[in-house]
Order: C-alpha cells, then sequence, then structure tokens
C-alpha cells in the first residue's frame, strides 16, 4: 500500500509547479505591447530626435517627439513656423496630401516656436535675427525635452494616410562661458552663442489611431 505522507508530498509538488507556470503564463500576457509609434531617432548637428508617438486627429495629425541635446553643452532651442508653406512647416502624407502646421504657434506643445505670419524663409530670416533667448527651451547635455505638434489639411476630410513624411527647422543657440547652475536656478539666462538652423528630417513616420 502506498504511503500516504509520500503520495500527499507528490500532489503538493506537482499542484505548486502548476501554479507556478500559471503565473508565469498571466504575467506574459499581461506584459505590455511595445509601441509601434516608437521610431528610430534621427538626428542632425547634436540634436536628435525620437518620434514618441503619431496619430491621425480630425483633418490632420498630430505627433509627439522627444528631443535629445547630444552635445557637451547646454543649449537652447526652439521650432520655427510659419503660417504659410514651406520646408520645416509642411508634411506629406501617403495618401498624397499636404499637411501643414496646424493654427500656427498655438499648434506647439513643450516648447515655445519662433512663429510669424510671413513667408517660411523671411521667419527664418527673422528668428536668427531677433528671437528672444528668454523664449527659447533650455536643454541640459544628455537631458531631453517633449515637443507635440499638430498638423492640418487646407481642406476637408484630409487623410494623412498609414505614413507621414516631414522636416522640422529649430532655432539652436549654444549656451557660452560654460554652465551656471545659481544663474539657471533662479531663472536667469545665460550667455549665448549665435543663433543656428538645425534641419531635421524624418523621412516616414507610421500613423496610428486616436
Amino acid at each position: 500500500m502506498a504511503n500516504p505522507a509520500k503520495f500527499t508530498a507528490i500532489v503538493v509538488a506537482l499542484l505548486t509547479s502548476i501554479g507556478f507556470f500559471a503565473s508565469a503564463l498571466a504575467q506574459d500576457r499581461a506584459a505590455p505591447i511595445p509601441s509601434k509609434q516608437a521610431t528610430a531617432g534621427f538626428q542632425s548637428s547634436g540634436i536628435k530626435a525620437v518620434i514618441s508617438n503619431a496619430a491621425k486627429i480630425h483633418n490632420g495629425f498630430s505627433v509627439q517627439m522627444i528631443i535629445q541635446n547630444l552635445r557637451t553643452t547646454d543649449i537652447y532651442i526652439s521650432p520655427i513656423s510659419s503660417y504659410q508653406d514651406g520646408a520645416g512647416n509642411t508634411a506629406l502624407g501617403a495618401s498624397g496630401l499636404k499637411f501643414i502646421v496646424d493654427n500656427g504657434g498655438t499648434s506647439f506643445v513643450g516648447m515655445t516656436p519662433c512663429y510669424s505670419q510671413g513667408t517660411f524663409d523671411a521667419t527664418v530670416s527673422s528668428c536668427i535675427k531677433s528671437f528672444a533667448l528668454e523664449n527659447m527651451t533650455v536643454i541640459e547635455p544628455s537631458q531631453t525635452a517633449i515637443l507635440g505638434i499638430s498638423y492640418r489639411y487646407s481642406g476637408s476630410d484630409g487623410d494623412v494616410g498609414d505614413s507621414t513624411s516631414f522636416a522640422l527647422k529649430f532655432l539652436v543657440r549654444e549656451a557660452s562661458g560654460g554652465r551656471d547652475p545659481i544663474a539657471s536656478a533662479a531663472g536667469k539666462v545665460q550667455e549665448a552663442g549665435p543663433a543656428r538652423i538645425v534641419t531635421i528630417s524624418f523621412p516616414s513616420i507610421p500613423m496610428g489611431n486616436k
């Protein structure tokens, strides 16, 4: 006759194993699915941008990106935008339709753009000459900032399709004379070098549904 104590031990071991595998399976099923919206980084002149989300909205689309400073000094940075079409202000959907930044300066979230209602080229020239440093976003070395932008179709029923391509122009000034953490903490602007234009191109960004 089988030993009752030994039989009980075997049953307990089997139940423990079943519980372990069931728990592991549940955890695996509950694991989050990586977002298909995240893209590889696109970069230029020490500025890197990663699209963290791109989604269709009514008559257009919105994108959210993470901007990283790859330089060894602080930078001041602002996106450039104009009410009129222009390189850095226009996106092309896979549908063949063209989209422009929605409502000019109000369509940017996270950074204050250098914006005007003139031509895009005139806006770029004006930004280089006179955009105030106080209005620009400071990013420390290796640190990031979030930028959200919405684009719209000039007509009605503008479907971007399953992807889009566009470029953004940024006004960038590099902090000079070293970092002053006391001044930064007090909200004071550091000295900065001359303004430069950095263009980052996004050749193919897949669309999700918001």
